[in-house]
């Protein structure tokens, strides 16, 4: 079977100025190019081509190499969509945040509050530079007076009774029994 010959366009200073093909010939595995003829017209035609298990190969790894960049391709895609959106929507948090703020004129901000205990209205007052920011009722452990509280009972007495418990105390109380 003889090597099928393969042609390209080179381009040589000429008359016409025309590409002239090189005709490439394998001859005992070395490639030979030749130019043809002086005087033959020639024409450049398309036509079949088979190509050779080498070149085959070479074309299955340029096809895996474009698959593979467009599965990057979209992956990033798919990344830079992501960081778009999640940008939107921040940027939409911050709209309806500042819509809000400016229909009620007003926000919730934190601030390091003192807490005021009022017995006598049973109130906890939280306090900022001498202003009560807030008040709300007791809760169940809030009625409960502390030794450390200053409560209007407390402040009328100026001494403390102290409770000793003794060791010979007998303190155990009914939950202390266990039942038979």
């Amino acid at each position: 079977m003889k090597p099928m010959a393969k042609q390209r366009n080179v381009t040589v200073e000429a008359d016409n100025e025309l590409p002239v093909p090189v005709i490439e010939e394998k001859k005992n595995d070395e490639i030979v190019e030749k130019e043809p003829q002086q005087g033959v017209a020639l024409r450049i035609i398309e036509a079949p081509y088979k190509f050779t298990d080498d070149e085959l190969i070479l074309l299955g790894e340029a096809l895996s190499n474009r698959t593979n960049d467009l599965e990057h391709s979209k992956e990033s895609q798919k990344a830079v969509m992501k960081e778009y959106k999640d940008e939107q929507r921040r940027i939409s948090d911050d709209i309806k945040e500042l819509t809000e703020q400016i229909l009620t004129k007003e926000r919730m901000k934190d601030f390091p509050c003192t807490i005021e205990k009022d017995y006598e209205k049973n109130v906890l007052n939280y306090i900022f530079e001498g202003k009560i920011m807030k008040s709300e009722p007791f809760g169940y452990e809030d009625m409960q007076t502390s030794l450390f509280d200053e409560t209007p009972d407390a402040s009328e007495s100026s001494e403390m009774p102290e409770e000793t418990v003794s060791p010979d105390d007998d303190v155990s109380g009914p939950e202390d029994e266990l039942p038979n």
